[in-house]
């Protein structure tokens, strides 16, 4: 369903999958009440060393964080 008025619109993030090198975030967009949703998807990140522009390891701070970010995506249906 599209966005058809200005207002408050409600995003919910969550962490869909962590692993050594990539994060994969999945997120809604839905009325501020949460009961109409208007999009739904994921994106995932790879870290990269900007020096060597090569994949890089999650620090384990970042894993510690994120890992309390995760979520079961059906839940979110």
């Amino acid at each position: 369903q599209p966005v058809d008025a200005a207002g408050m619109l409600r995003v919910d993030l969550w962490v869909n999958d962590l692993g050594d090198y990539t994060c994969t975030y999945g997120f809604v967009v839905c009325s501020e009440n949460g009961s109409v949703p208007y999009a739904r998807g994921e994106r995932t990140v790879v870290n990269i060393d900007p020096r060597s522009q090569s994949a890089q390891k999650w620090s384990p701070e970042f894993r510690v964080s994120h890992t309390e970010l995760r979520k079961d995506l059906p839940a979110y249906a």
